[in-house]
């Protein structure tokens, strides 16, 4: 089962948000001080508040870019803030739940994305460990997605892993291309994701 799934049609004020480089919001003034202390800065002064912003994190960026894409792209269902949450086992009131950044749904595919981000290049020394986590969901999300579907059409799923300024290694890219093999787990780096289709998502783009 897949939480915090919303019509397209309920998402255009998020949109908005996510296309911002800035978080924003509204504060007593007398926290002002507080929030600059932080790194907020100030915007203008509201009737009973006082409005800041600050920069979002890459990481939160590199969703908001991706979550806009398959905004853009007209999905009919996409992740609400915070990406989704995906119950392992529905019949169990106590399972457990792992998020996933990215989820769009249309009547033909229905996509999970893992995000990847780090403020400078650098290698991912655990890469292999997040890409082995990603694909134990693959079960779980196939049989989630099911309730999205169209009598008599079976959902395409698809896993992709996107990264910014990501170093790997060699034998990261072979597991990464074993994986893509069998289970179809595209990698794609920031750099690719203006020229992403639905027709291109299933291809392996090598990372910068």
């Amino acid at each position: 089962m897949l939480e915090n799934i919303y019509g397209v049609q309920n998402l255009a004020g998020l949109s908005r948000k996510k296309k911002s480089h800035y978080e924003v919001k509204a504060i007593h003034p007398s926290d002002l001080q507080k929030f600059e202390a932080e790194g907020w800065i100030f915007v203008k002064k509201l009737k009973f508040s006082v409005q800041i912003k600050k920069e979002k994190a890459h990481n939160v960026l590199l969703e908001d870019r991706v979550w806009n894409l398959f905004y853009k792209m007209n999905f009919k269902f996409l992740s609400g803030l915070g990406g989704a949450k995906l119950v392992i086992n529905p019949k169990d009131s106590k399972s457990p739940k792992s998020q996933l950044d990215v989820v769009a749904l249309d009547s033909e595919v229905a996509i999970a994305v893992e995000c990847k981000s780090s403020g400078e290049y650098k290698k991912r020394l655990q890469f292999q460990e997040e890409l082995g986590k990603f694909n134990q969901l693959k079960e779980s999300f196939n049989k989630a997605v099911k309730v999205y579907s169209e009598i008599g059409i079976k959902l395409q799923t698809v896993f992709i892993l996107v990264t910014n300024r990501a170093l790997l290694t060699d034998m990261d890219k072979a597991r990464a291309k074993l994986d893509i093999t069998h289970h179809s787990l595209p990698l794609i780096s920031v750099d690719s994701l203006p020229l992403i289709s639905v027709q291109s998502l299933p291809v392996w783009y090598f990372l910068d």
